[in-house]
């Protein structure tokens, strides 16, 4: 998913996308919620992403996303 919205170094990823793939791909929605299975910032953050999870407020709609950023590499001159 994060290639599929991949642009100008980043994505964004709706998590309501992401968990409607994993139930689509055999998943139960309660235990991808109960067991945790979304917590991946710090998994791709290990990996060399940039990684920020947005949720709504109380009374905010939005949709909550991940945005994935690639981590640059300092260049030494």
């Amino acid at each position: 998913m994060i290639t599929q919205d991949y642009d100008c170094g980043s994505a964004t990823v709706k998590q309501d996308d992401v968990v409607a793939l994993m139930v689509q791909k055999g998943l139960d929605r309660q235990e991808i919620f109960d067991k945790g299975w979304l917590n991946v910032e710090d998994i791709y953050r290990k990996a060399g992403w940039r990684v920020v999870f947005d949720k709504p407020g109380f009374r905010d709609t939005y949709p909550a996303t991940y945005e994935f950023k690639r981590k640059t590499k300092h260049i030494k001159e």
